[in-house]
């Protein structure tokens, strides 16, 4: 078993606070996002409360790679997915993708933008047009960026079927006549028509059962390996990220906790919240469960967004939490190249006050 971290477990060794979204910058990033944040009011337009559904995030992702971002309901994960798209607009904060500054575009730019960036949503029968047959669906991308002829969209499409392992014969059918896999099959084929460079996937297997999901994730992942396709994937569940994922963020009331790469992540969480989510995944392998935190029980519920607790926002639900917690916020402390912890237990001044270092 891994054992509890302490802060003894993390003096011995220190490293300068760092930003995770600069040392993945040199890993040729196709997505850079520096401070994002979105913030709506908590009441009408006069009430000056905010909820902070984005809060200032920063991270990056590698061309043909896949950032999995990870957090438990109403954390912001799918606030940040719909901004990286532009379906909403943030507060503030940059995004670029390509290159391209996604917030300084024009309406005549959005619409080219939004051929490079495609989403693949969770329930992909509320996703599909249920009046539409499957050809029609995704064809309606090409339609819309006007792309190719008649004819050539028709062989795209069967192209498309035959990618994500569907018959052809399933073009002639409409949404309510495939299985949940199926539905969300066509999905995928539907954001690969344009050939995009970054697709969305919003938990696009959380309404699947064990098994379909397994057959969707290995469909993306061998999509991705012979398309170079880089992937933004939002999840609640560390166990559905680990064999498809790059690179891992943990967020927690809109913000960053833990940024590293996947074995990283898995084999030497720092953050407390990591550490609770990576001790209730199921084990199904027994070789797994050396890797596995004892188990870690989060007391309490998740605090309202409109009233965010000082200091550091887990340490009402925290088991290490100590005074300093409820005055400081922590930054990003780099625990070894490229992984990244925002806690006080790997700050340095955290060592000298409780150790008189």
């Amino acid at each position: 078993m891994v054992n509890e971290i302490t802060h003894a477990d993390v003096a011995h060794e220190k490293h300068p606070s760092g930003d995770p979204h600069e040392y993945l910058l040199r890993k040729d990033p196709l997505v850079r996002v520096r401070h994002l944040k979105k913030h709506y009011s908590a009441g009408g337009i006069f009430d000056k409360k905010k909820i902070k559904a984005v809060d200032g995030i920063s991270f990056a992702i590698p061309e043909g790679s896949t950032f999995g971002l990870v957090g438990e309901s109403g954390c912001g994960k799918s606030t940040t997915g719909k901004c990286l798209s532009r379906i909403e607009e943030p507060t503030s904060g940059e995004i670029r993708i390509d290159g391209t500054d996604v917030l300084d575009l024009p309406a005549d730019e959005l619409r080219k933008f939004r051929q490079k960036v495609q989403i693949v949503y969770q329930d992909p029968g509320s996703s599909l047009n249920p009046r539409k047959k499957i050809r029609k669906i995704i064809a309606k991308p090409l339609n819309i960026h006007s792309i190719g002829t008649k004819k050539e969209r028709t062989e795209r499409v069967d192209t498309l079927l035959e990618a994500v392992g569907l018959p052809l014969e399933y073009k002639y059918k409409y949404p309510n006549e495939l299985s949940g896999g199926q539905k969300q099959r066509v999905s995928i084929a539907r954001a690969l028509s344009v050939d995009p460079e970054l697709i969305i996937l919003d938990e696009p297997t959380s309404a699947l059962d064990a098994s379909v999901q397994a057959r969707v994730l290995t469909l993306l992942k061998d999509l991705q390996e012979e398309e170079n396709i880089t992937y933004f994937h939002i999840t609640h569940n560390l166990s559905v990220i680990k064999d498809v994922a790059d690179w891992i963020g943990i967020m927690y009331l809109g913000k960053l906790v833990e940024v590293g790469d996947v074995d990283a992540i898995f084999s030497d969480p720092q953050h407390p919240y990591t550490r609770a989510l990576l001790s209730s995944i199921p084990i199904i392998k027994s070789e797994d469960d050396d890797l596995k935190p004892d188990r870690i029980d989060l007391e309490g519920e998740i605090p309202d967004p409109e009233n965010v607790p000082s200091g550091c926002a887990f340490r009402t639900r925290c088991p290490k939490a100590f005074d300093e917690c409820s005055r400081t916020d922590p930054e990003f402390y780099e625990i070894e190249e490229g992984h990244y912890s925002r806690c006080l237990l790997n700050e340095e001044y955290s060592f000298r006050n409780d150790f008189g270092d």
